[in-house]
């Protein structure tokens, strides 16, 4: 077996079960693993688990290194009423429904301009099809110019056949 890379992780890892070390050892030279070493990967516990989790842990470090990141993404969701019905959802709820609400337009700017400061380069007005959040969503991007429409959002209008409201 070419242990290449995998060197000094793979010598230290001699307590692998048999099966388990050669799917490890191919992972750290840089091989893809296939569907069927998944699986047996999949299957592993206690020490060929641990192995896995040293060997994901290097694998992690050689391609991303020691620095995390993450992004904010904030969703100002001015109402949580919904006509579309999608089975997965527990966000929304009808119209009748007691638990539905709609922000005031200074909560939906004060949201924005929140977003707005911690990096928010983009904004959705799909759901906008009540006159009251059309003027949110006008006045949040008044405020806050620098937050752009998504252009896939635009995309999206331009070949929708639903009847809304537009923001040009």
């Amino acid at each position: 077996m070419n242990t290449g890379a995998a060197g000094s992780l793979l010598a230290s890892l001699d307590w692998v079960s048999r099966d388990v070390r050669p799917i490890l050892a191919r992972a750290l030279d840089g091989h893809e693993v296939s569907v069927e070493d998944g699986i047996a990967l999949a299957r592993a516990e206690g020490r060929d688990f641990h192995a896995l989790t040293l060997v994901a842990d290097e694998m992690r470090r050689r391609q991303a290194g020691e620095v995390v990141t993450y992004v904010v993404n904030r969703n100002v969701n001015f109402t949580n009423v919904c006509i579309k019905h999608c089975t997965f959802c527990a966000f929304s709820r009808d119209h009748r429904e007691e638990e539905g609400y709609f922000l005031p337009v200074d909560e939906v700017v004060r949201r924005a301009r929140e977003a707005s400061e911690l990096g928010a380069i983009g904004a959705r007005e799909r759901d906008a099809v009540f006159d009251g959040h059309l003027v949110a969503v006008e006045r949040a991007s008044e405020d806050r110019a620098d937050i752009a429409r998504d252009p896939v959002e635009r995309r999206e209008e331009a070949t929708s056949s639903a009847s809304v409201h537009k923001i040009p």
